[in-house]
Order: structure tokens, then sequence, then C-alpha cells
């Protein structure tokens, strides 16, 4: 059986030799990178007008729909109860992170594009230190 986490330290559980991550990161974590990198690619091609990026519109947007799909895959909430405050903090830069795309698309200003990528950043920055620092929630026996 492989385990379902990367980077996480194993050992062995005392069921049959299961092989349980105690902490660290999981896939998930790995699809938020992904989404935070494709952000900030996204402000890069629009400061330098790759396409139809060049537009601070159409940047926002394809930010938002970047951020509207990865934010489920990357999400992680199995552990919600135990951290009601982080997940609250994060939740509120999430809202701020949608009020600014809704803003850099009605106004098009570059300020509020530069600030999206920023609270995303911070947002996947955030989450990344969470899942690190919380244990996983160990596989299920087969």
């Amino acid at each position: 059986m492989a385990p379902r986490a990367f980077g996480a330290m194993l050992v062995l559980g005392s069921e049959g030799g299961e092989v349980v991550p105690t902490e660290g990161l999981t896939r998930r974590d790995a699809y938020g990178t992904l989404v935070a990198a494709l952000i900030a690619l996204v402000y890069v091609a629009n400061v330098q007008e790759w396409w139809y990026l060049g537009s601070n519109r159409w940047a926002a947007v394809t930010m938002l729909a970047v951020g509207f799909v990865g934010c489920p895959l990357a999400a992680r909430f199995d552990d919600a109860r135990e951290h009601r405050v982080p997940l609250a903090l994060l939740g509120m830069l999430g809202v701020v992170a949608l009020v600014l795309g809704i803003v850099a698309i009605a106004t098009a200003a570059q300020w509020a594009l530069l600030a999206l990528t920023i609270t995303v950043l911070v947002l996947w920055a955030g989450t990344t230190i969470r899942h690190a620092a919380t244990p996983v929630q160990p596989l299920p026996a087969h």
C-alpha cells in the first residue's frame, strides 16, 4: 500500500505494518502549489502583455477561474474542529481574494490585480504551513 502523502514522516502502524503519515503535505498541497504558480504566471503574463492576459480584466477573470477550480482541489478540512481560528483567518483571505478579483474585473485596475496575486500567494503560504504543521488523517486499512 502506497501512502498518499509526499514529504511526510512515515511510521509503521500496529495493524499489520500499515503505513500512516503522521504529518506533512498531501497531494492536495501539490494542487495548491500549482494553483498559486498559475496565478503568479497569469500576473507575469499580464505585466508582459502576453496574448489576452495583457488585459487586466481578462487576467482577473483567468485568476478567478483558476482559483475557483483549484480551491476545492487544495482544501483540507479533515481537522477543521481542532483548527477553527486558522481556518477562519484563511477563509477571510479567500473572501478578500474574491473581492479583489471582482474589483479587478470591474475597474481593470492594475493595483487590484497585484493585490489579488499577493493575497492568493499569502493564502497559499498560510495553508501550506498549516497543512505541514498538522497531522494528516490516517489512511484507512484495507
